[in-house]
């Protein structure tokens, strides 16, 4: 991963998820990348980067198929070991959270909250929900897509599933290929985050705590918070090199 997508200039280590729609299948990485499939017409498929939709009560972004350079230049500061860049091909759009969970959704969902609130993440429905493990945030998911079903606003071949690591990096990057979304630096102005800017970004003072989902500026597709707040869960597991090939 990109040092300054998945930067350490995050508030606090708390695990959070951010939630996309996608067709119903599991994740796949050939060796090498694969050609774009063309797509049925679907009125459930975006149309262009960034449209809006709101499915199951949350709103989401439209994140198209495409190819991008995921990792980070070997010039880049702050940069991480294991980031060398490799394509990547996302074979299929998926729809993307605008914003983290909130504690909000988390209410209507499942009810109760998994973990204590602190001064750091207090209670507050506008607030991300946080304290989560990767069962909990599976069950989260799978609650939201039977609700969704049932409801009639998501087709029975789609689902709420968090992102793998590349569709993280794509979405939020958004088109661009600099170091953050914003450019080669962040300020904090841009994202909610304890230290120093990244980069030479302006300085403002730290809140200290997270900030409400939203408060910050949106990235190119309307996504926000993919810097800074809190951490957020991706689907895959760890890997010391990124493998590079196609994600659908």
């Amino acid at each position: 991963m990109d040092i300054a997508m998945r930067t350490p200039l995050i508030l606090v280590a708390i695990c959070i998820l951010v939630i996309l729609v996608f067709p119903c299948c599991g994740p796949v990485r050939p060796a090498a990348p694969v050609q774009l499939p063309s797509a049925p017409a679907s009125p459930f498929v975006g149309s262009k980067p960034g449209e809006e939709r709101e499915i199951g009560g949350v709103k989401f972004c439209w994140s198209p198929p495409g190819k991008f350079t995921m990792g980070s230049p070997r010039s880049e500061p702050e940069r991480r070991p294991g980031e060398d860049q490799v394509e990547v091909t996302l074979t299929k759009g998926f729809w993307i959270a605008r914003f983290e969970a909130t504690q909000r959704d988390w209410k209507r969902v499942v009810g109760k909250f998994p973990g204590d609130f602190t001064n750091e993440l207090p209670e507050d429905d506008d607030l991300p929900v946080g304290n989560v493990n990767f069962a909990e945030v599976e069950d989260f998911c799978a609650r939201l897509t039977k609700l969704a079903h049932e409801a009639g606003d998501l087709p029975e071949d789609w689902e709420f599933r968090l992102p793998t690591e590349a569709q993280w990096e794509y979405a939020c990057r958004a088109g661009t290929n600099t170091a953050t979304a914003f450019g080669d630096s962040l300020s904090s102005t841009q994202a909610n985050f304890k230290g120093k800017p990244y980069n030479g970004g302006e300085v403002r003072p730290s809140l200290g705590k997270a900030a409400k989902v939203g408060s910050y500026p949106a990235n190119a597709w309307g996504i926000h918070d993919m810097h800074g707040n809190i951490y957020e869960w991706c689907r895959d597991w760890s890997h010391t090199k990124l493998p590079g090939g196609a994600d659908s």
